[in-house]
């Protein structure tokens, strides 16, 4: 007999990452960003999730996807509440 299998989050997601950066949940945004980058060193694979904003062909959604993720980027960093620091605990040294 055959379970079903629960639903797997992927590692990152472009709405949950864009949503929390736009909405200046800083740790949220920095920890989804974090996924990205830790996972095949920011390679798009099956733990990547993204959905093209526009009904786009397989060669324009990359450049579509990568400007989305930079512009929520840009967003965060440029938020004059952000501190700067990607989490608790970690220290600056002046």
């Amino acid at each position: 007999m055959n379970s079903p299998q629960p639903s797997v989050e992927p590692a990152f997601s472009l709405g949950r990452f864009e949503s929390s950066c736009y909405a200046r949940q800083h740790e949220a945004a920095v920890r989804e960003f974090v996924a990205l980058l830790d996972r095949n060193y920011g390679g798009l694979d099956h733990g990547f999730f993204a959905k093209p904003t526009a009904n786009m062909a397989g060669i324009d959604q990359d450049p579509h996807i990568i400007n989305r993720i930079c512009s929520a980027l840009s967003a965060l960093f440029s938020d004059p509440s952000h501190s700067g620091r990607c989490h608790r605990g970690s220290s600056r040294h002046h």
